[in-house]
């Protein structure tokens, strides 16, 4: 039987990477007062005022998020599901999403052409009038150098501020991190059995679980080429009543072929979601903050 390697759950503080280095040096890292806007005029409005909840809001709401940013509203049911569906299948990431928001006639109605007039947008509708703009003209800069307006959105929707801005969830990947192209993930509370993408080739994975029973809950998750035959054991623990487990960049190691399906064995008030994904975020990922 091909096993995963251990995931590591990081407690340090580990370099930066390149984006939320640039991040930090355009004055929009962890704690920065550049985003820190407060609920002034122009704070966005929560997520929650989208039509239909989501089950795994670590993951769907980066989706909502570019919504708010992009369009200054909360997302409409129809169009949340396809977005969430082209981010949840792998046809889609999250720079793919947001550039797909960037070229929407909903935004392009805006006439945004010049970076000048993007970072005029970003501070005006994204951030509130009420945020300074102290580091406009870096991001002008590092937009003509070439940073993708895309990329230069999630940025801001990525991080901590944006994040509590807009009382929406930390994303899995944690802040000013996302997947990238070819992730695909599941999610649910309790049992269940998922055909999942073919899981081949190079491969890592991620899980989330929380335990929201009073009781200790007896947790296994495996992927399997066939219902009913195990092939690699992603999780099995006894989870604490009332906490939360996080591990990430577990490396599949073996022949390249992992399995169809998903099989999950836990009890009817465990929250999980399962991330796979074609290469290592690495070592430089902002980990989850674990509660309990």
């Amino acid at each position: 039987m091909t096993q995963p390697a251990a995931g590591s759950q990081r407690t340090g503080r580990p370099r930066p990477s390149a984006a939320r280095a640039a991040a930090i040096g355009l004055g929009i890292g962890l704690g920065a007062a550049a985003l820190v806007g407060g609920s002034g005029v122009g704070a966005p409005r929560p997520a929650a005022a989208q039509s239909e909840p989501s089950s795994c809001p670590a993951m769907t709401d980066s989706v909502a998020r570019l919504y708010h940013a992009f369009f200054r509203r909360a997302p409409d049911a129809d169009g949340f599901r396809h977005w969430v569906r082209q981010y949840q299948t792998g046809s889609m990431s999250l720079e793919q999403i947001a550039d797909a928001f960037l070229r929407s006639p909903e935004f392009t109605a805006r006439q945004i052409v010049s970076n000048q007039a993007f970072v005029d947008w970003l501070y005006a509708d994204v951030l509130g009038p009420d945020v300074p703009r102290t580091r406009a003209d870096d991001w002008i800069r590092t937009l003509n150098a070439g940073y993708s307006r895309s990329t230069a959105v999630l940025t801001f929707t990525e991080s901590f501020e944006y994040v509590r801005r807009t009382s929406t969830v930390k994303p899995l990947a944690g802040y000013l991190r996302w997947y990238p192209p070819g992730t695909h993930w599941y999610c649910d509370t309790g049992p269940a059995t998922r055909p999942v993408n073919p899981l081949t080739g190079g491969l890592w994975a991620d899980y989330y679980l929380a335990n929201r029973s009073p009781v200790d809950d007896p947790v296994a998750v495996w992927t399997m080429e066939a219902v009913g035959h195990h092939h690699v054991t992603l999780v099995d623990e006894t989870l604490a009543r009332n906490s939360t487990d996080y591990n990430w960049d577990g490396a599949f190691n073996g022949d390249g072929n992992y399995g169809r399906y998903i099989e999950v064995k836990a009890g009817a008030d465990t929250d999980w979601i399962v991330v796979f994904y074609p290469n290592s975020v690495g070592p430089e990922r902002l980990g989850w903050q674990l509660t309990s």
